[in-house]
């Protein structure tokens, strides 16, 4: 299963959101999210937001995507 990192970034009340990737297992994602959180904050002080490490399921769920079976 394939987990996707989702980053939510917001200046002020403007958001937006991303994706920063693919990866092969969780604890990837994880590393690879604290690695990103460390960089955003240092190029963007005044910002905000949120990283999220999503299995493949629940960021289709997110997007709104049907999962059919043939």
């Amino acid at each position: 299963m394939k987990w996707i990192m989702v980053i939510f970034l917001c200046f002020g009340q403007d958001c937006t959101s991303f994706v920063g990737g693919q990866f092969e297992n969780a604890e990837d994602c994880q590393v690879q999210s604290q690695i990103q959180m460390t960089m955003l904050q240092s190029q963007y002080p005044m910002s905000g937001g949120e990283i999220y490490c999503l299995d493949e399921t629940t960021f289709n769920e997110w997007l709104g995507i049907e999962q059919i079976s043939a």
